[in-house]
């Protein structure tokens, strides 16, 4: 399992942690996870769309480079 933001240091995890399952035949999931709850600030439906948008293409772009 390996996080990503989007910024050049996870990419650069994501690229090693796919090499490194690919190396022992273990699947890769890549993660990007959101901070909410007690003394986050409230985010509108909308707001929460466009974080979640965006939370995809970094999913989607670290899936292509793990692939």
């Amino acid at each position: 399992m390996v996080g990503t933001d989007g910024s050049d240091h996870a990419t650069r995890a994501a690229r090693w942690a796919a090499g490194e399952a690919a190396a022992r035949g273990r699947p890769l999931r890549i993660v990007y996870a959101t901070a909410t709850g007690h003394g986050r600030p409230y985010l509108s439906q909308e707001d929460s769309r466009q974080v979640g948008g965006f939370a995809e293409s970094v999913l989607e772009q670290a899936a292509a480079l793990a692939r």
